[in-house]
């Protein structure tokens, strides 16, 4: 069911001049918000979406699952201070719950060793298995992590810029994660723990100042909420005001482009079909937009951000579970491993005894599903959730999985720029060439959360509509 939305939208687009004829090319969150603040602004829109339904990476997937059991394969979690998203939920109605729970304990499993963290409480690195000093025995990851980054922090400038990073940052492009880490004679062992549970900076390729800016955002000191109901109910609240403007199954193969208006040709129920507009808004990732043919060519710099930028592996493996036998050992069916992966319960406030865990990997441990039959991967998702929760063979009743490098209109999960990229592709992202402008998690500074798609979304559509002429 969709909510009633308020009168006036968070962005509040007042049109300026004339209406436009605007072609959107993507109904991801990105494309439908440019499309929703425009079409209540007066403009005249229409959106081109490959697949046949809206929301892009966000994907609630509902089936196959059993007793209304539902699970996020693409964006899931929203920090709390992400003013963008919350104002776009309060405007259609949508509730937000902890994502997280807060009772029982969390696992951490750890070269070999479960360790039980309660809920609420902080983790000192004397409770994991490690070689280190009495000193570091005491401390927390974050301590020494912000202790690492302090002196970037003092150079930070404002990270929601298209023009960051400042000047004194830019040598630091340079460096992965990894590099820079080791640079600031952090011992191995606790250098290893970087990134723990969620990606192996020492086998990515990670620009230092990728992970410094989403530090500055506050995306990781932030309470964590989730969409009552699913994150679909938000693309599908903005698409329940979009229907008509919605061109399903449009497969886009060229752009062109002059100085009076773009053109757009596309393949629908196999069907050739051009359709021609004032303005162009291209929400489409680089890793899908770079194998379309572009003419006359964009500039060098923005050709050479679509070609080269890098997007992160994700993948996901759901497993349906008849019990949620876990919580008789004290559990929450949360955790991290070193392997890497992130372990969910993310249905664990619903009130049916069934559940759907959740495997979520990155970078080189996603890529290696690519090489796996669905069954193999079911079995893989087994083998590493099982020593964080014995006694998950006992309880499996099937599962699926979900790696967003083989959707052909993803290509990848999110931008995670490598190092030098935040210097010499990212400031050309953003800027709209000619009558074509860009919008996505890609252009925005919040590389991989719903709030870049939202804010670059708009910022676009504000774009065009200050266009007077």
């Amino acid at each position: 069911m969709v909510n009633i939305c308020s009168d006036v939208s968070p962005g509040g687009l007042v049109r300026k001049g004339r209406p436009k004829k605007v072609l959107i090319l993507g109904a991801g969150i990105a494309g439908l918000v440019s499309a929703y603040e425009l079409m209540r602004s007066g403009h005249n829109v229409t959106v081109l979406e490959a697949r046949l339904r809206p929301g892009g990476r966000i994907l609630t997937l509902r089936e196959p699952f059993a007793d209304g059991l539902y699970v996020e394969a693409g964006a899931a979690r929203i920090p709390e201070n992400h003013h963008w998203t919350l104002k776009y939920l309060d405007h259609f109605g949508l509730q937000v719950a902890p994502f997280y729970p807060d009772k029982l304990d969390f696992v951490h499993y750890l070269q070999g060793k479960r360790i039980r963290v309660k809920s609420g409480t902080e983790v000192k690195l004397g409770q994991y298995p490690l070689d280190i000093t009495p000193a570091e025995r005491e401390m927390r990851l974050e301590e020494i992590v912000k202790k690492a980054f302090k002196p970037l922090f003092t150079e930070l400038g404002d990270p929601t810029s298209l023009d960051w990073p400042p000047e004194p940052l830019r040598k630091y492009d340079q460096l992965t994660v990894r590099e820079f880490i080791d640079s600031q004679g952090i011992s191995p062992q606790i250098a290893e723990m970087f990134g723990f549970g969620y990606m192996d900076f020492a086998k990515n390729n990670v620009s230092v100042l990728e992970i410094l800016r989403l530090m500055s955002l506050g995306v990781s000191e932030k309470q964590m909420l989730k969409i009552v109901g699913g994150a679909d109910q938000l693309t599908n609240a903005f698409a329940a005001h979009l229907k008509d403007q919605l061109h399903y199954g449009a497969e886009v193969v060229g752009i062109e482009s002059d100085r009076s208006q773009v053109r757009v040709t596309y393949v629908q129920g196999g069907v050739p079909q051009t359709m021609a507009a004032e303005y162009l808004i291209c929400t489409l990732p680089f890793s899908v937009l770079r194998h379309l043919k572009i003419a006359p060519s964009l500039s060098e710099k923005k050709n050479r951000a679509i070609q080269e930028m890098s997007y992160l592996s994700l993948s996901r493996i759901f497993l349906q579970v008849r019990k949620r036998y876990w919580l008789d050992q004290g559990l929450n069916g949360f955790g991290l491993a070193d392997y890497p992966t992130e372990l969910w319960d993310s249905s664990f406030d619903l009130p049916e005894p069934r559940a759907i865990l959740v495997s979520y990997m990155k970078g080189e441990r996603s890529q290696n599903l690519a090489s796996m039959s669905e069954a193999e991967r079911i079995k893989y998702g087994i083998a590493q959730l099982e020593p964080m929760l014995p006694g998950l063979e006992k309880y499996i009743e099937g599962g699926l999985s979900l790696c967003w490098d083989e959707d052909n209109w993803a290509k990848g999960g999110h931008v995670m720029l490598s190092a030098g990229q935040v210097t010499e592709l990212l400031p050309h992202t953003a800027y709209p060439e000619g009558r074509i402008h860009f919008a996505g998690e890609h252009t925005s500074p919040w590389h991989g959360w719903v709030q870049g798609a939202l804010e670059s979304g708009y910022r676009a559509a504000i774009e065009i509509n200050d266009i007077t002429i």
